[in-house]
C-alpha cells in the first residue's frame, strides 16, 4: 500500500516506465489502482525505431506484473508522506 499512496499522488505526473521486456515509454499518470496496472496518456516510446507500432498510441494500460522500474522526477515525490507511511507499516516502531 506504500507505493499506491504515493503513486494516488502524482495523478497527472509525467514518469518514465521501464516493463520487463525492455521496452522504455515516457507518458502522464492517468490512473493508478492497488496491483500497481497504470494508465498512461501522451505516450511516447524511448526508442520509436524499435517499436514503431507506438508511434500512433496516445494512451496505454500497463500490468503491475510486466512493471521494470517507474521513474518519477524527484520533486514530484512527497517524502513526508513516505516516511509516514513507512512508520505505520514498520512492526517495530508501533507501541
Amino acid at each position: 500500500m506504500l507505493f499506491f499512496s504515493l503513486f494516488k499522488t502524482l495523478h497527472t505526473c509525467e514518469v518514465k516506465v521501464e516493463l520487463k521486456n525492455g521496452l522504455v515509454v515516457n507518458g502522464r499518470i492517468d490512473t493508478v489502482d492497488q496491483y500497481h496496472n497504470i494508465k498512461l496518456t501522451n505516450v511516447t516510446a524511448e526508442d520509436p525505431e524499435k517499436y514503431p507500432h507506438l508511434a500512433s498510441v496516445d494512451e496505454l494500460f500497463i500490468r503491475g506484473s510486466v512493471l521494470r522500474y517507474i521513474s518519477i522526477p524527484p520533486e514530484k515525490v512527497n517524502l513526508e508522506l513516505l516516511h509516514e507511511s513507512c512508520r505505520r507499516s514498520n512492526p517495530l516502531t508501533k507501541p
